[in-house]
């Protein structure tokens, strides 16, 4: 009997330090990028030359990236639990919630806006990353 009660409480805390920490650590990660006022962009990386409103800045592939390894990870933590089977939902709902979070938040950071494309873009690398894991893996 205790020996099943420390094998519980060992699969819980492995669960926790595996599945669910670094997806809380990420998820902070992407709202301190979210509250810096001044972040540079994939462009910048290789031109110092001044980037106009319109220009292509990577902003988009950065949010794909970005929302594919949380979609990545969210999905992770979930399918050790009773909720495996409704992952893919769970997965894209939480991507939305998060970008639009994300979003409200950088509308009150100095220099940051909150846009409708960039939440489109979340949501992009949240499916993208679910449906390749989906097929690959067939979960």
């Amino acid at each position: 009997m205790y020996s099943e009660l420390l094998l519980d409480k060992m699969k819980i805390i492995v669960y926790i330090l595996f599945y669910i920490l670094p997806l809380v650590l990420y998820s902070g990660f992407i709202i301190y990028l979210s509250s810096l006022s001044d972040i540079p962009t994939i462009r910048s990386a290789f031109t110092k030359e001044p980037i106009s409103k319109d220009a292509w800045t990577g902003d988009e592939l950065e949010h794909i990236f970005e929302y594919g390894l949380l979609a990545f990870l969210f999905n992770r933590s979930i399918l050790p639990t009773r909720f495996k089977n409704k992952a893919f939902l769970l997965t894209i709902i939480f991507i939305v919630l998060f970008g639009l979070f994300d979003e409200i938040h950088q509308y009150f950071v100095p220099k940051r806006s909150f846009s409708i494309i960039d939440l489109v873009w979340d949501f992009i690398g949240g499916l993208t990353t679910r449906i390749t894991s989906r097929l690959f893996y067939r979960f």
